[in-house]
């Protein structure tokens, strides 16, 4: 197969406007992502392929997303470029699906920079087209446009088997916390303790900690009302609050200023959340006098779990790890008054199990959130000592499961793109011979 340049073929131009800069209006603005913006005037009235200039992913790794396709007035993003056919030798529509396929090879490759990754218009002129008639370019645009249906529809059923999966971890959280996965766990173990006196161990607990001022006196618990009691308690558990049992914080409301101090310290928010990790790179510092300031009443250890309590997020959780010399602001801090009385992980798994319905609790109006005394008030059904280990790990292996059953949905759906371009890669070259 014989290749032409792009720049031989099309007229390239930048975007004029950038694209937080768009003031909406009644034509359709073209961005890096998946929807259209608008604006209130156009650049181009053609059809054009519209290729980003800027690494999607940056850091020094070159990379393009998505490729776009527009037709009519439109406006496009300054970190676009727009390539328009110079004649109606070449399709806009074949030259999007070529460069969407084939980014990866043929224009990723063309990408510069150590830090912000680019692609001058210059580098871009030079991406390699192949040499083909109209008429082959109108038969690949059709086959595509079938194969992209079937396509969108077996992406459509994975959709839907990833959405049935979360609704499986929903219906293990939910029958976890109700004790349904441990029926037959109670039944071999008749003579375990009973949860009341597990309850009675870390009141005395935390009444040490308050004579050594290490937290402070609570008010008084509401009495649970039978409404709250939303299902029948197996054998031996007991009904209680979320605060008697774990003691719930919050972060810092102080505002300490950004510090590049050699001995500075990361101050975490819901934002620093990253699959279901602490991204500390993205984090804000602090210096070392602000952070002992801020962390007197909120003080993170190994186990503690951190939850976001505002804003869209709501519900977003990171077990802490092995590194806890940070602050946190802006979110709930859940905590075990004595390690050794929670068994490992049985926080976790509850505090998944609030994220679950968390939303409709929110309150506020542009910021919504939800309230340590919402947390604090919380009513569950505390197991045995010796059930909730049972509970973790049956919880943690069908999670575990879940995850594969993930995991191979996502793998399909990678298949699917790849056969895509298998089947149309096989049709430019048997339309070159």
């Amino acid at each position: 197969m014989t290749y032409i340049e792009l720049g031989d073929i099309c007229d390239i131009s930048k975007g004029e406007i950038g694209i937080t800069k768009a003031i909406p209006g009644e034509y359709p603005m073209v961005t890096t992502g998946a929807e259209r913006k608008s604006h209130n005037a156009f650049q181009l009235d053609t059809e054009a392929v519209l290729v980003p200039l800027v690494s999607a992913t940056g850091h020094g790794h070159a990379s393009i997303k998505r490729i776009h396709f527009q037709e009519g007035k439109f406006a496009f993003g300054s970190i676009l470029a727009a390539c328009v056919p110079k004649n109606n030798k070449y399709s806009a529509k074949f030259l999007y699906i070529y460069f969407q396929l084939m980014k990866d090879y043929i224009l990723v490759p063309l990408m510069k920079g150590s830090a912000n990754v680019s692609l001058t218009l210059g580098n871009l002129k030079t991406a390699k087209v192949p040499d083909i008639s109209r008429e082959m370019q109108e038969s690949i645009v059709k086959l595509y446009s079938t194969l992209k249906i079937e396509q969108d529809e077996t992406i459509s059923i994975l959709s839907n088997q990833k959405s049935d999966i979360d609704s499986l971890r929903q219906a293990i959280l939910q029958e976890a916390v109700q004790g349904k996965l441990t029926v037959k766990w109670r039944e071999a173990n008749p003579s375990v303790e009973h949860a009341s006196e597990l309850l009675k161990r870390i009141e005395a607990e935390k009444q040490q900690l308050i004579a050594k001022k290490k937290i402070r006196r609570e008010k008084a618990f509401p009495r649970i009302e039978d409404d709250e009691k939303e299902f029948n308690l197996p054998n031996g558990w007991i009904w209680c609050r979320f605060q008697q049992i774990f003691d719930i914080r919050d972060g810092t409301h102080d505002s300490p200023k950004d510090s590049s101090d050699t001995n500075s310290y990361p101050l975490i928010t819901s934002k620093n959340f990253k699959e279901g990790n602490i991204d500390f790179d993205t984090a804000r510092r602090i210096s070392e006098a602000d952070y002992l300031k801020v962390i007197y009443r909120s003080k993170v250890h190994t186990g503690d779990i951190l939850f976001s309590m505002i804003g869209g997020n709501i519900g977003n959780q990171v077990e802490v790890g092995d590194y806890t010399e940070f602050a946190i602001k802006n979110v709930a801090l859940f905590k075990h008054y004595n390690s050794d009385t929670i068994a490992k992980g049985f926080l976790s798994v509850f505090s998944k199990f609030i994220a679950m319905s968390l939303q409709s609790h929110a309150a506020g109006g542009a910021q919504p959130f939800v309230s340590l005394k919402f947390f604090r008030n919380l009513v569950l059904g505390l197991p045995p000592k010796e059930e909730q280990q049972a509970i973790v790990g049956k919880v943690n292996s069908l999670m575990a499961l879940c995850d594969e059953l993930e995991q191979e949905v996502d793998n399909s759906q990678s298949q699917i793109e790849q056969l895509m371009q298998s089947c149309l890669k096989e049709v430019f070259e048997q339309e070159s011979n």
